[in-house]
């Protein structure tokens, strides 16, 4: 059989130079699978009524070779011809295929030769063809052979086989970041329980974010909310939004929060961990608005380019979030609001965990520092002379003991991390005592309740260890001298330039 594939021969040699990500590339083939799926399965589930979609992606790195197989509803005759041209345009512009570009485009970016072999359900035809990119642009070929074998009119299947790949072909230590893009893309899909795409055997899977369930910020003690709200809305010409945004229960700062951005069931921006963090929704950067803020928004009436990889600007994109912006942000349901403000609680093991790494930290840091045997035989005749407020053995989690020596003069800080209820404050000096001429002795206490470890201290609180240190140090210095408030910024200063800057 002979395969005209012109017009668009010349177009094919520019593929290779898109802009493009294998992910991408991949997902053409899964976009054209579906569309035969969902275009033939009342034909397909009156044969099987337990019918099962399988897209099977298979990248080989020994043999450097990708496979694409699935049991959709194959290619059928009098579309056959066109899904071999270039810039052929389909009948129906609806689906996910809608620029018949996909595997054209994929395929060439991704190989230099590739055969596709395919049959029709109610087709008793299998045809095979095989595209070799460099003769058909080099020798303006416009028609190919196609292979034709008998097979059962109940057969339906494609098998697409791409060789001598290009430099744009996934490497393996990419596998992992292919699977997650091709799970966040296709996510609505793979929810379904008629569909399986797998990649090396192993199938997708999407894991949906746990949602936020707490009571207001402002007000601790009511009833707890599940912080997501749904839209559904028109605005613009002719423009919709669907979908939900809410907030994550976990903070992420990378991996999670943002939007994926959906056209007709898949992702078209936010795949994996590149998603769409616009800051009238999210906020700044790092902030805790940022961290939490995610969701999943249907887009209809926006364009995208050919690639499917992102949405072409449209002056709705702006009305559009002014649109959510508002709408998350209501007195019934202060979403952004309630993400900026909202500070959750710590649990008694994860502070404990939290304090315990902390002082492990600190102490490998400093193991190489001794106390004198002055030194514990002026704390030991000085142990009970020492005046403190008594702490629950509950909310005691750590004790940090440092020395420093400073104008000759020796400073031992008792630094407590707790997590009482009752302190207030972030750091409190609970007493300084001159235990000898030259040995003083200062009690300080750091809550790991305070709403700025909350907010800023749940990974490494190194920093804060050491700039309680240093402000305990400082004050007593300017205490001493009676340098007024300008001296403990200056005693700060030095400290910090010292052994705990390291």
């Amino acid at each position: 059989m002979k395969v005209n594939i012109s017009p668009g021969v010349g177009i094919i040699k520019i593929f290779k130079a898109l802009d493009y990500e294998s992910w991408f590339a991949l997902a053409e083939y899964i976009d054209n699978s579906i569309s035969s799926y969902l275009a033939k399965k009342n034909q397909i589930i009156e044969q099987e009524p337990d019918f099962k979609l399988r897209i099977q992606i298979d990248l080989n790195f020994v043999d450097n070779h990708i496979q694409i197989k699935d049991n959709a509803g194959g290619i059928e005759s009098e579309k056959y011809e066109y899904a071999f041209r270039a810039a052929e345009i389909p009948d129906d512009t609806t689906g996910l295929n809608e620029f018949g570009m996909g595997m054209k485009t994929a395929s060439s970016w991704l190989a230099n030769k590739w055969t596709v072999k395919t049959t029709a359900i109610g087709e008793n035809v299998e045809r095979e063809i095989q595209f070799n990119v460099n003769e058909v642009v080099n020798n303006n070929i416009h028609e190919l052979d196609a292979k034709e074998n008998l097979v059962s009119e109940k057969a339906h299947y494609t098998v697409i086989r791409l060789e001598e790949l290009t430099g744009n072909a996934p490497q393996q230590r990419d596998l992992n970041k292919i699977r997650k893009h091709l799970a966040s893309i296709h996510r609505k899909f793979i929810r379904r329980s008629d569909i399986d795409i797998e990649v090396n055997g192993e199938k997708l899977i999407f894991e949906n974010s746990e949602i936020l369930k707490s009571p207001r910020w402002d007000n601790p003690n009511s009833d707890e909310i599940e912080w997501k709200l749904e839209i559904d809305e028109s605005f613009g010409t002719n423009k919709r939004v669907s979908g939900f945004i809410a907030l994550l229960s976990t903070m992420s700062t990378s991996a999670k929060n943002g939007f994926s951005l959906f056209r007709r069931g898949r992702v078209i921006e936010g795949s994996g961990d590149d998603l769409f963090r616009p800051k009238q929704l999210c906020g700044s950067t790092g902030s805790h608005q940022y961290k939490r803020v995610f969701g999943e928004l249907e887009l209809e009436g926006f364009n995208v380019d050919f690639t499917k990889g992102k949405f072409i600007g449209d002056k709705d994109f702006d009305e559009l979030l002014d649109l959510l912006q508002d709408y998350c942000d209501s007195d019934e349901m202060p979403l952004l609001r309630h993400a900026r403000n909202y500070r959750k609680p710590q649990p008694k093991e994860s502070l404990k965990d939290i304090a315990s790494k902390g002082a492990k930290e600190y102490r490998e840091r400093g193991k190489n520092k001794e106390v004198s045997a002055s030194i514990e035989k002026a704390l030991n005749e000085t142990k009970d002379s020492v005046i403190s407020e008594v702490i629950p053995e509950s909310n005691k989690l750590e004790q940090i003991t440092e020395e420093f020596t400073y104008n000759g003069t020796r400073y031992i800080v008792e630094l407590d991390l707790v997590d009482t209820p009752e302190m207030d404050d972030w750091i409190v000096i609970l007493n300084q005592e001159n235990i000898t001429d030259n040995i003083t002795k200062i009690k300080v206490r750091l809550s790991l309740i305070h709403p700025f470890m909350s907010s800023f201290g749940t990974d490494d609180i190194q920093p804060f260890i050491r700039l309680a240190i240093a402000l305990s140090i400082s004050e007593s210095l300017a205490r001493i001298s009676g340098g007024g408030p300008g001296a403990v910024r200056r005693n700060l200063n030095k400290l910090l330039s010292s052994g705990l800057a390291q």
